[in-house]
């Protein structure tokens, strides 16, 4: 009996973790249908809600707008609205933060989370997995002397808290390894282990 609950356990859980997030973001999404007039609502043509279709719309939206700001009109007016947001307190500090941070994070020609590294931490000896997220700037980098790099450290089972570190570059590898692949191998603890690679030549030793 132990062995066959332990079976559906492992079957159902990651079902329902599954489901449980897909309802989360599908509802949050859905949110999108407020935008719309009371009697272009689904509840109001059909008489009742049509879970997705909010998604549907989100998704749309965001298709054109990226269409739409590709052109010369649409750049500039995508310019004067950051320039109204600028002048106005808070929100232009607010506004200017997220928005590289997301440049970063989603610009094609960015590195930000793009490279799975091996860093020692949170002691010399010990290894875990980061990823790449830039390199110091600012006055940071004037007191720092030689090479180094700006790395995220997720904490496991959840990489969306973790440890924001500048270490020097030569205490970093590079691992040949998607980030998928780390985020999967981070999640799991260890357990999901990724795919196994003929052991280079050159490859460091990791004992301290």
């Amino acid at each position: 009996m132990r062995k066959y609950f332990i079976t559906g356990l492992l079957i159902l859980v990651p079902l329902a973790i599954t489901l449980w997030v897909l309802n989360a973001i599908i509802s949050t999404m859905d949110q999108s249908l407020l935008l719309l007039p009371v009697q272009w609502r689904p509840e109001a043509v059909v008489g009742f809600h049509i879970p997705g279709l909010g998604t549907i719309l989100t998704l749309l939206i965001i298709f054109v707008t990226g269409l739409l700001t590709q052109n010369f009109i649409g750049k500039y007016l995508v310019s004067i609205w950051e320039g109204l947001l600028n002048r106005i307190p808070i929100v232009n500090s607010i506004y200017s933060s997220v928005k590289q941070v997301s440049d970063t994070l989603f610009s094609s020609s960015g590195n930000a989370f793009r490279k799975a590294m091996l860093v020692q931490y949170p002691h010399q000896g010990s290894w875990t997995i980061a990823f790449l997220t830039g390199v110091p700037g600012g006055d940071v980098a004037n007191h720092l002397q030689g090479e180094y790099v700006s790395v995220y450290v997720p904490t496991t089972p959840n990489p969306t808290s973790g440890f924001f570190l500048m270490m020097p570059k030569a205490d970093t590898i590079e691992l040949d390894m998607s980030v998928d692949a780390a985020l999967k191998y981070i999640v799991s603890m260890g357990v999901v282990a990724p795919e196994h690679l003929p052991v280079k030549k050159d490859a460091p030793n990791l004992q301290p």
